[in-house]
């Protein structure tokens, strides 16, 4: 069955998005940097080739009828789904693209992360990274991130694990301090312990995430 003409303009879908979120002409004009008017009429002619209302105009703004609503929502399912097409085609062809997100404690990343930051992002200069870090361990949920190292893997949904490698313990005292207690033969209760790092990336990022790739 060939397209509704209306359903191949995707203009005047964009258009009707647009007024949809901001519920009035007058702005969703500015965003889009044409007349309100030429908004108007472009929306009464998207009403008449669908078949049935989708706004309801008044002098106090514009509220969506209750099939608007529904078109609504399926249009924003529809550019979703484009735009995850979009960027999945672009990394195929051209490489990882978009920005990464990544979390870690403020020892790993000035460890770890640091080092690495600097060439990554020389070789995937179109992937840009956030480092968002904190003084303890990870204890979200995750959310929000593409990448998080930590001692321990996230409670979180859709996350793979994987080892990165142990951490080297030395203890360090003062000459004098060693002269008056001698050598430890194993680690003081007190010293810090710091597991093994762990890098966990989320399965399946979409939208304008990049292919996950490790620095």
């Amino acid at each position: 069955m060939p397209a509704m003409p209306t359903l191949r303009d995707l203009n005047k879908l964009n258009s009707f998005v647009r007024v949809a979120e901001r519920l009035s002409f007058t702005k969703a004009a500015e965003d889009l940097r044409t007349r309100p008017s030429a908004l108007s009429k472009h929306m009464t002619e998207l009403e008449e080739a669908l078949g049935f209302s989708v706004l309801n105009r008044s002098t106090h703004g514009v509220v969506l009828t209750e099939a608007g609503e529904g078109l609504f929502k399926r249009c924003l399912q529809l550019l979703a789904n484009l735009d995850e097409y979009i960027v999945e085609t672009r990394n195929e062809q051209s490489g990882p693209y978009g920005v990464l997100r990544v979390h870690a404690a403020s020892g790993p990343a000035r460890w770890f992360l640091a080092p690495l930051v600097a060439d990554f992002a020389r070789r995937h200069p179109t992937i840009r990274i956030q480092v968002s870090t904190d003084a303890e361990t990870f204890g979200g949920d995750g959310e929000g991130f593409d990448v998080i190292l930590a001692d321990k893997k996230p409670q979180a949904p859709g996350m793979i694990e994987a080892d990165i490698g142990g951490v080297d313990h030395v203890i360090c005292a003062s000459p004098a301090y060693f002269r008056g207690h001698g050598r430890p033969k194993r680690r003081p209760i007190c010293a810090t312990t710091i597991a093994s790092p762990t890098i966990s990336r989320r399965r399946g990022a979409g939208g304008s995430r990049p292919a996950a790739g490790r620095p």
